[in-house]
């Protein structure tokens, strides 16, 4: 008779859904950060003209810049962002060889989180991927970006799971559970992720402006002609 004892078994762990986070680092964000500041200092000064439109932002404002193709430093910014989609393209699509698509900066927007200021949980609609760049992130602003895990089902699960408050933040296991995950950014932090990720913003807690460019790339299959 054969009992638990006389039992052997293998085992392997497969993650069967991964949603990345991609960060980048820019290396010049401070020459290049400058130039932006330029940029949203002449776009606020033109507002009627610079300005696509604003949206409502909780202590803040959310400006969509439509002409930001012909402002140096959001074009150069933009011009980043899509030679580091090919490593997006290649680990995540699954494409190869991103010269088959065509990858385009979908409208950019400015966040300019004034003191209490912070953004509520949303997603990007109508687009692959979100992306956002950390131009001034004052030191005692206090404001990571969360991100909200699309898998509901966790949040039954992880209220279950309060008697591992300690170890929650700890282990990669228990990461896989977690509901909200945070990221607290630097000046130069390039994120992008898929645009179906919901997050939000913390409070801005100190008294200067915390802002941030943000734009949507979307990706074309090329035709021939």
């Amino acid at each position: 008779m054969i009992s638990s004892a006389d039992i052997s078994f293998s085992t392997r762990r497969e993650n069967m859904f991964s949603i990345p986070l991609y960060q980048f680092k820019i290396n010049q964000h401070e020459a290049l950060n400058k130039i932006i500041l330029e940029d949203v200092k002449v776009t606020l000064a033109n507002y009627k003209e610079d300005l696509q439109e604003e949206k409502k932002a909780y202590g803040g404002q959310e400006l969509w810049i439509k002409n930001w193709k012909y402002k140096k430093g959001f074009n150069v910014l933009s011009k980043v962002a899509l030679e580091a989609s090919d490593v997006i393209i290649e680990r995540f699509v699954g494409v190869a060889d991103a010269s088959t698509l065509d990858i385009k900066v979908d409208g950019l927007w400015m966040n300019i989180n004034k003191e209490h200021g912070y953004n509520l949980p949303h997603g990007h609609p109508n687009t692959h991927f979100a992306c956002v760049y950390y131009v001034k992130v004052p030191e005692d602003s206090h404001a990571p970006i969360h991100f909200l895990n699309p898998d509901a089902g966790k949040l039954n699960w992880s209220s279950n799971m309060d008697r591992f408050e300690n170890e929650w933040n700890k282990t990669d296991y228990f990461s896989d559970l977690r509901v909200d995950y945070s990221h607290k950014p630097e000046e130069g932090d390039l994120l992008i992720f898929p645009s179906y990720l919901l997050h939000y913003v913390e409070q801005n807690r100190c008294s200067e402006d915390r802002i941030s460019i943000a734009f949507n790339l979307s990706l074309w299959r090329k035709t021939s002609r």
